[in-house]
C-alpha cells in the first residue's frame, strides 16, 4: 500500500469511529447536566427562599455568566441565610424530562433565575427574574438586581 492509500484508511476509520461516538452520546441522552426532579424534591426545604438557576442543554458565555453572577449575589449577599437553611441555591436543566414541569410552572422561555419562597412545604410566592438577560453586560447592575430582589422576597414573609 502506498501512503496515500494508508492515509485514506486511516482517515475513514477515524470518522467511522467518530460518528460511533456520537451516535453513543445521543443514545445516552447527551450531556444532560443537571438537577433531576427527583434531585430537586429531595434538596427542598420547607421553609425559605429557593434561588434556581435553570439552564437548557446548550450553555453558552452568556448564560454561564448570568449563573456566576447570581451565584455570586447570593453568596455575598445572603452567607448567613445559607448557613441557616433560609436561601437554598439551586442549579436545574429545565431540559431533563424530568424538569420539563419548571418551564409552565415558572414561565421559563430561556435560562433565567427565579426565587420561590416556600412556607410549611409549599410555594407561596414566585419571581423569574428576566431582566437579568438586560443587565448581563454590567455584572455589578446584574448582582445588585439579584439581591435586592431575592431580599424584597425574603422580607415578605
Amino acid at each position: 500500500m502506498n501512503a496515500k492509500a494508508v492515509l485514506r484508511v486511516a482517515l475513514l476509520g477515524f470518522v467511522v469511529v467518530a460518528v460511533v461516538m456520537i451516535i453513543r452520546h445521543e443514545i445516552a441522552g447527551g450531556d444532560r447536566v443537571g438537577a433531576s426532579d427527583d434531585a430537586v424534591a429531595e434538596s427542598l426545604p420547607a421553609d425559605g427562599l429557593l434561588v434556581y438557576y435553570f439552564h437548557g442543554d446548550v450553555r453558552c458565555p452568556t448564560c454561564r455568566t448570568i449563573e456566576d453572577c447570581a451565584r455570586q449575589a447570593v453568596d455575598t449577599g445572603f452567607a448567613a441565610e445559607i448557613e441557616s437553611g433560609q436561601v437554598t441555591w439551586q442549579v436545574v436543566n429545565y431540559e431533563v424530562p424530568g424538569n420539563a414541569h419548571f418551564i409552565d410552572q415558572f414561565e421559563l422561555v430561556s435560562p433565567t433565575v427565579v426565587l420561590v419562597r416556600r412556607e410549611g412545604g409549599r410555594e407561596v410566592d414566585w419571581r423569574n427574574l428576566a431582566r437579568v438577560w438586560e443587565l448581563v453586560g454590567s455584572p455589578a447592575e446584574l448582582v445588585d438586581y439579584v439581591q435586592q430582589e431575592t431580599a424584597q422576597l425574603l422580607a415578605a414573609k
